[in-house]
């Protein structure tokens, strides 16, 4: 979430302060309590707070309006282009796994995220669930490693900051 401050505040030229805090629960606690005045989070984190009303969402960061959230715009839409960011996960196995192991994996678990209950699971919670080949995975990781690394030098930042 650090990262995706950075990367707004370097197409805004934004003038945000960072505060770390040790996890986003006590982040998000502050922020109810009005100790800070914004913050970049997953949605699943505050997906409560902002249906209960506590939270206002102001834009996602996401390259498409999100289904679970269909009236928020993205940063795009809002006029900040080029500030895409989400959170994504993978599965991966140590290199030198069997490519009959590999395969395997894949195939199973993008059989299991077609399924309704997985998939209505993962999208009530705000989740894509995509499944996509091991290829378009290690793709998808080498380009986000090279935009946030990036990002980190634009920001001159230093582990610890």
């Amino acid at each position: 979430m650090h990262l995706t401050g950075e990367l707004f505040k370097a197409q805004t030229g934004a003038n945000l302060v960072h505060a770390a805090y040790k996890g986003a629960a006590p982040a998000v606690a502050d922020l109810l309590a009005g100790h800070v005045d914004l913050m970049f989070q997953n949605v699943p984190t505050v997906l409560p707070h902002i249906r209960a009303g506590k939270l206002r969402v102001l834009a996602t960061s996401n390259a498409t309006r999100l289904s679970i959230l269909p009236d928020v715009p993205t940063l795009a839409e809002a006029g900040v282009p080029d500030a895409e960011s989400f959170s994504w996960f993978a599965i991966v196995a140590p290199k030198g796994t069997p490519k009959s192991v590999t395969s395997l994996l894949h195939t199973e678990i993008a059989r299991a995220l077609k399924t309704p209950e997985v998939r209505q699971r993962l999208e009530a919670l705000g989740a894509d669930p995509l499944g996509n080949s091991p290829t378009e995975a290690a793709a998808h990781i080498r380009k986000e490693t090279e935009k946030w690394a990036s990002v980190i030098r634009r920001a001159n930042l230093k582990l610890g900051n």
